[in-house]
């Protein structure tokens, strides 16, 4: 149970010795009256499957004192728009973790330069999936993957890489990029010798530019 009206009825008390799958209260010192007063909200755990659950009056007794022992169950609203019924149908499923999917590259870039022709080795991206489960009680889960493109993909455009979690599985596209120009450059294109012993010369930096 997580909520008991108990402004309207002072005393509760659980109903003793009954069967498997039944939960009863009882309520008294009390009276309430209305067309939509909630007496009370009981959570149930039942197995995957379909169930049909009830509510059965036992007895009762009204403001002027007048009792009764139906001891039957009442139609009721079932809260779904399809009528009054003695027992509303349930459907319990099994919870899978990972439905549906969305990924998309954990720094937010849709783009990696591939420095192969440089000797580099081949581009790596981390890849996120986003997945949500069937459950309405498990939230949105993060899950991350580090992804490497073959060896074998040398052509710049949008290459697909594909990510899984359990049964949800998404492709996000990568645009790769390789340089279009290299050029080798040096700051000094003439060494001098220092001193005239050991063949000393200046040093000088090389840059390497790339362009694409």
């Amino acid at each position: 149970e997580t909520y008991r009206n108990t402004r309207d009825f002072a005393t509760w008390n659980a109903v003793r010795g009954l069967g498997a799958g039944a939960y009863g209260l009882i309520f008294r010192n009390g009276a309430a009256a209305g067309y939509k007063v909630l007496m009370v909200t009981v959570e149930l755990g039942c197995a995957a499957g379909i169930h049909r659950i009830g509510v059965e009056t036992i007895s009762y007794a009204d403001m002027n004192g007048l009792s009764e022992n139906p001891n039957s169950e009442f139609s009721t609203s079932v809260g779904r728009d399809d009528g009054y019924l003695q027992r509303a149908k349930v459907l319990v499923k099994h919870t899978t973790d990972h439905t549906h999917g969305f990924a998309y590259p954990a720094d937010g870039r849709a783009y990696l330069n591939n420095f192969k022709l440089l000797g580099k080795p081949a581009p790596r991206a981390t890849v996120r999936l986003d997945t949500i489960s069937n459950s309405p009680d498990v939230g949105r889960r993060v899950n991350a993957e580090s992804l490497s493109l073959t060896s074998s993909v040398i052509d710049d455009g949008l290459t697909p890489l594909a990510i899984r979690c359990g049964n949800a599985s998404d492709l996000v596209f990568i645009n790769v990029r390789s340089p279009m120009a290299i050029t080798l450059a040096a700051d000094d294109m003439v060494l001098s010798a220092v001193g005239c012993a050991n063949g000393t010369y200046q040093s000088t930096e090389l840059r390497l530019l790339v362009d694409g």
